[in-house]
């Protein structure tokens, strides 16, 4: 299937543009060869399977894959999205995402994460990319899942500390009235946004609202502490 598929869209390339036909052999062999979409001197995207299809999309070289797992990788670190669904157009380096899944345990390895979320672009050019909105589910503080907006970036450090606190990813919560108890204490309870910048934890909300701390002692509240 796959080369009866190659065969139609070389003829096709070949009869408007040398050039473009050119890039179309150096693209897909690095496909059959490595399963490689995208690679230059620091990064490599690439997927996990030899099933796909090869097509024109309005003209456009296309390379349409069904549930896979995506990735980028550096020397020292890698971004991993799972159970993705989606198009690659090499002509633009461009990644058209009907959905996928990612966690943090590249900063985080111990505690158990999911990030889910639909559709989202990548360019692969890039070493990061963005969603605005995504599903956290993080069982040690939320018995469900929690909305925010969600990013994620590659680290080039050989330093594998460096890379393990860099930052990432990243998540911001949507509401700033999210419920967690033990978050700062076994005798507090925090109550407003919810941030994690890699494996650090904080209180940001998208829109930047106050978040409040609830100190008790022997049941009863003591203090309240509000963020700026």
């Amino acid at each position: 299937k796959t080369l009866a598929q190659w065969q139609i869209v070389a003829r096709n390339i070949l009869s408007n543009s040398s050039g473009d036909y050119l890039e179309f052999l150096k693209t897909t062999e690095q496909l059959f060869a490595s399963k490689t979409l995208f690679i230059n001197e620091n990064k490599r995207w690439f997927v996990d399977t030899n099933n796909y299809d090869i097509k024109l999309v309005k003209g456009k070289v296309a390379l349409e894959f069904g549930e896979i797992t995506l990735t980028c990788k550096s020397l020292s670190d890698k971004i991993v999205i799972y159970k993705t669904k989606g198009i690659y157009f090499p002509g633009t380096a461009e990644w058209v995402g009907q959905y996928g899944v990612t966690d943090f345990s590249r900063a985080i390895p111990d505690d158990k994460t999911q990030i889910i979320f639909k559709k989202y672009f990548i360019n692969f050019n890039k070493a990061q990319y963005e969603i605005d909105t995504v599903s956290l589910s993080y069982p040690k503080y939320f018995k469900e899942p929690i909305m925010g907006k969600f990013s994620d970036k590659l680290m080039f450090s050989l330093d594998s500390n460096t890379v393990k606190t860099g930052g990432y990813p990243k998540f911001t919560s949507f509401k700033n009235n999210l419920l967690v108890r033990g978050i700062v204490g076994s005798e507090s309870f925090f109550r407003g946004g919810f941030s994690m910048n890699g494996g650090v934890i904080n209180t940001s909300t998208v829109d930047n609202k106050p978040s409040y701390i609830d100190i008790f002692y022997k049941g009863k509240k003591r203090v309240t502490l509000k963020s700026n």
